[in-house]
This record gives C-alpha cells, structure tokens and sequence, in this order.
C-alpha cells in the first residue's frame, strides 16, 4: 500500500571478496529500495531485480504491485434537526464534521424552501422538504432531514412587523393607515 515499506532480506552464499548484490527498480516512480528496505511510493506495478555482479546470468525477479492508500473519510452530521418550522422564518442550520474540508447544503425541492451556502433554511410555501448535507470532497458522505413547513399567521405578522413593512390596505377594516409597531 502506498507509503508503507518492506525489508528486503537475502543471504548471499559463497560470496567471494568482490561480490556485490545488485538491486534494480524497473519503474522508481512506484517503489525505490534504499539499505535493504522496499517503499512503496505510488499506485502501480514494477518489478524488482536482484543478482550478483559476479554472475549477472542468475537473477531474482520479484513482482510488486502497489495499491492505493485507502482515504479516510469524514464523518457529518446536521446538529439541530428539526421536524417542523413555520413558513417564511429563518432557521439556521448547524452541522459537525470530522474533518476540515468545505460543505455543501441543498434541498429536494427549492419550490417549497430555499438554503443558503450558510445553512440558513426559509420555508416558503406548505410541504415537505429533505434538507442534505454533504461533504464536498465526498459526495457519498451527507446526512438528511426532513422538514415539514406549516403556515403560522403570528410568525408571519412577527416577521412582516420585524422587517418593517407597511400594510397599507386594511381600509376594508376601516382604517386609513397603518403602522408598524
């Protein structure tokens, strides 16, 4: 597996006072041999070579194949699901994830809420919606939740009054103006 390493031992017999163990790498992008030990460096297949330089006619041929490193891959979880919200309130998503890299919110139907990149969540008609997270570097790594939208008229008039809107056609009620609070 690539960047782990192997020793290679060998015993030479008969050797005489000159006789020097030959090592040859075919491809050193995928393993190198340094003192006696084999690094797997890359993916891949080469072959390793060994034989004396006192007799290049008898040679070892060793067949290595390196596999990729395994990725270990994060874990992620939405930290305050919720099942109901009320339409047209903002509710901000939290979230964990094992690992530093980026997340990426989205909806199973953008026509009955809508999510920002931030993870803040808006109701904006009646319905159920699957709200998923999901790691961008992994794609099968996510967490869901379902969210029912229910309208609510208190919420509703809390929000128009916090955004400071004017409702301006109530003369049905007899009134000539009104005004936020």
């Amino acid at each position: 597996t690539e960047g782990d390493s192997s020793t290679l031992f060998y015993t030479i017999s008969n050797k005489k006072e000159d006789t020097v163990l030959v090592i040859e790498v075919e491809d050193d992008k995928v393993v190198k041999v340094e003192d006696d030990t084999i690094y797997a460096l890359k993916k891949g297949s080469t072959t390793i070579t060994l034989y004396l330089n006192s007799d290049v006619d008898n040679k070892i041929i060793i067949n290595v194949n390196v596999k990729e490193k395994p990725v270990d891959k994060p874990t992620i979880k939405i930290t305050n699901k919720v099942s109901k919200l009320a339409l047209f309130e903002d509710y901000n998503l939290t979230y964990e994830i094992s690992d530093k890299s980026s997340v990426v919110w989205s909806l199973s139907d953008n026509e009955i809420a809508s999510i920002t990149t931030k993870g803040t969540l808006t109701g904006l008609k009646e319905g159920k919606v699957t709200v998923i997270l999901t790691s961008k570097n992994f794609p099968d790594v996510k967490d869901e939740m379902e969210v029912e939208f229910e309208f609510d008229v208190w919420k509703f008039m809390d929000s128009i009054q916090n955004e400071n809107i004017l409702v301006q056609d109530v003369t049905a009620y007899g009134a000539t103006e009104a005004k936020v609070k």
